[in-house]
């Protein structure tokens, strides 16, 4: 993922680094930043990926952003959790790879080997993010905090959350929430966040108990891999190699994909990764609308190329993360009403300055939420001290299709670019 590109009329830099962070148990830990853009920049616009989304699948994005917005860098931050797996051949020569991850060479990690992680939740994400974002302000630069379905989540919780007494928004110029946000953001795509104390209590057991890893929601459940946790991103990441690397190949992959991807005996590696990622096939949340076959020919006929999705997911690990903190997941749900209760009280989650969040916030919805994220930032506006609340929705594009179409169908961009440009004016 490591690049530079820099000349005398355009600077500009894309590179890939990571940052220590503190943690408790005395475990080494790190944070990774996709930068892109001009370094000198004046503004960084940091986002934070979905509950599976990785750095990379923000390459797109933040180039297009870069690009357009001047005096903006885009960064994206990958979560600690990014660097707990075994990617030691994902780089390989394809068929290496295809042979260790595919095969039965590959071992999935043993969570009794990951206990040290069990309480990485959300104090340790805002924390983490805590880091990022001091970075980013580095030289005086503003900061503007997006991100992209719960990572919209996240970067509202962390301009809630208490650092010894000062609320997380002070930290930040402005936020970006894309998909997403907290105060039951997601109940128009079918899924309602709360939980009961009892059920919160033996949730915490479970994790306590060895259950590191969330499972039930995982992107392999969720998208129909058998296997473990990672087995969908992994398969992502070959899929997408295969099909960058030989697109007219017969595709060793076919064989592994999921009944709800129907390809045709005989399947190149591109037919794979259409049928991958084409909106008729893949859950709404993770779909693009980019094209179709006609005759063996492919007719690109939607605002998102296959060529940049495969891209960002050839990329390191690839766009999804392999693995999904568990109490991360619980923190978030309990942490949803942005109100303290007993429920924060027993996870320990200090989401206490909600009213006092005062930057502009750009509210951005694609089909996927059927408007209630929109909703759901108009009531954060309400019970906070949010003076400026853009909204913008396109349901034209699916929630991927937000970080990959091209311009200038990417509404997403021309937001981000008028939102950021009138900050930075």
């Amino acid at each position: 993922m490591n690049a530079a590109r820099t000349t005398s009329y355009y600077p500009w830099r894309e590179e890939y680094v990571t940052l220590p962070v503190p943690d408790s148990s005395g475990t080494d830990a790190s944070i990774g930043l996709l930068k892109i853009g001009d370094p000198d920049a004046s503004t960084v616009m940091l986002f934070l990926g979905g509950k599976e989304g990785a750095a990379a699948g923000f390459t797109a994005l933040g180039r297009t952003v870069a690009a357009v917005t001047p005096g903006v860098q885009f960064w994206a931050m990958d979560r600690r959790e990014v660097f707990l797996t075994d990617t030691s051949r994902a780089d390989a020569p394809l068929d290496e790879a295809l042979a260790y991850y595919l095969e039965g060479r590959y071992r999935s990690p043993e969570p009794a080997n990951f206990a040290a992680y069990a309480e990485w939740g959300l104090q340790v994400l805002v924390d983490d993010i805590r880091v990022a974002v001091a970075a980013a302000a580095e030289g005086g630069r503003k900061v503007l905090l997006g991100g992209h379905s719960v990572g919209a989540a996240e970067a509202v919780h962390y301009a809630s959350w208490d650092f010894d007494g000062v609320g997380g928004h002070r930290s930040v110029d402005g936020l970006v929430l894309v998909d997403g946000g907290a105060l039951n953001a997601f109940r128009g795509a079918g899924m309602e966040f709360g939980i009961d104390l009892d059920t919160a209590r033996g949730w915490l057991g479970g994790i306590r108990a060895g259950g590191v890893f969330e499972t039930e929601t995982s992107t392999s459940a969720t998208l129909g891999f058998d296997g473990p946790p990672e087995s969908a991103a992994q398969f992502y990441k070959l899929a997408a190699r295969a099909l960058l690397e030989q697109p007219t190949a017969v595709s060793p992959l076919a064989a592994h994909l999921p009944a709800r991807y129907p390809v045709p005996a005989g399947a190149t590696n591109h037919e794979v990764f259409a049928a991958l990622v084409n909106l008729g096939n893949a859950k709404p949340g993770y779909g693009v609308t980019a094209g179709h076959f006609d005759g063996g020919n492919w007719v690109q006929d939607g605002p998102t190329r296959l060529g940049v999705v495969a891209h960002a997911h050839s990329l390191g690990a690839g766009a999804f993360q392999w693995h999904t903190l568990n109490r991360t997941l619980l923190d978030l749900i309990a942490a949803d009403s942005l109100r303290q209760n007993e429920i924060t009280e027993l996870l320990g989650l200090r989401g206490l300055h909600a009213a006092e969040i005062d930057v502009p916030v750009l509210a951005y919805a694609s089909a996927f939420t059927n408007g209630s994220s929109l909703d759901a930032a108009k009531e954060l506006a309400q019970l906070s001290a949010i003076s400026r609340l853009d909204l913008v929705e396109d349901k034209a594009l699916s929630h991927h299709d937000v970080l990959f179409a091209d311009l200038p169908a990417n509404s997403l961009v021309r937001a981000i670019a008028s939102f950021a440009g009138s900050l930075t004016a």
